[in-house]
């Protein structure tokens, strides 16, 4: 049926379409994302810069345009941060945000794109790290956009952006951080257990995996605690601490302890069997 001229709803139901509609565009028509260049060869570590282009992607099945030929240019701000992690095992934080500017009044067709070569600066790290993890997003101010469908004015989303760099010959700790971390500690390789430590504890955080005593890996590091001239102590006693859930006093000693009257624990229960 269609709606009486006197249907007291109109305008929530013209603002709930508009809203609908914006949905759509968000969720299905058109993102932008930052989009990192792909080399030939390797760039230096640490990264200086990050070199790539902002993409906007059309992914509906028809002509899009976006603002209003002779306007104001299509504006957005490049939000980009970068987390370092050192050797042994510390973290640093850094951000750093761009206006960007789009040209006014261009079309992009049916899954095609529009890209903006863009070069973001690092900040210079205090010291050498071993990973360098980059994030880079944005925000585009409301534009006027046309599709077949109508017109509607609106910010376009952005997609989230990481990415991760590594020194040469580490690339193993990044496709395979729990395996590279044991590896580590048998060879002794401090940079390689820094590196997959971090992602793997990264990682477990993610799925939302629990802390808990009784993980596996507790015993094996706790038997590589004083290992290697104890190069591994701090990191291991900090892994410990996050696996397991306990507080104890930061140090080996205290951890070695608790492991031994654990041990001496879980025999005696296996002796009264």
């Amino acid at each position: 049926m269609l709606a009486p001229e006197s249907f007291g709803y109109r305008f929530e139901v013209s603002k709930l379409r508009r809203r609908a509609h914006g949905r759509f565009l968000s969720r299905s028509a058109l993102v932008v994302r930052f989009e990192q260049d792909l080399l030939d060869e390797p760039l230096p570590f640490p990264l200086a810069l990050l070199q790539g282009s902002v993409v906007l992607e059309n992914l509906s099945q028809q002509k899009i345009v976006f603002g209003q030929l002779n306007q104001e240019p299509v504006i957005g701000q490049l939000f980009w941060s970068v987390k370092e992690v050192f050797e042994d095992g510390t973290q640093r934080s850094t951000s750093d945000v761009r206006v960007l500017r789009f040209e006014s009044g261009f079309s992009v067709e049916a899954g095609g794109s529009r890209a903006i070569p863009v070069t973001l600066p690092l900040a210079v790290p205090s010291r050498i790290p071993v990973l360098q993890q980059w994030t880079v997003t944005g925000v585009t101010m409301p534009v006027h956009i046309v599709t077949a469908d109508g017109e509607v004015t609106r910010g376009v989303p952005w997609i989230k952006e990481t990415g991760l760099a590594v020194p040469k010959g580490y690339d193993q700790a990044v496709r395979d951080p729990a395996t590279e971390m044991k590896k580590a500690l048998l060879e002794g390789d401090l940079t390689r257990f820094s590196i997959s430590r971090y992602l793997w504890l990264a990682d477990r955080l993610k799925r939302g995996v629990s802390a808990t005593p009784s993980h596996p890996i507790v015993d094996e590091l706790l038997g590589f605690l004083g290992s290697h001239h104890a190069i591994f102590d701090a990191q291991i006693v900090m892994t410990l601490e996050q696996v397991t859930g306990l507080i104890r006093e930061r140090s080996a000693r205290a951890w070695k302890i608790w492991g031994v009257t654990r041990q001496v624990k879980r025999e005696a229960g296996r002796g009264r069997d």
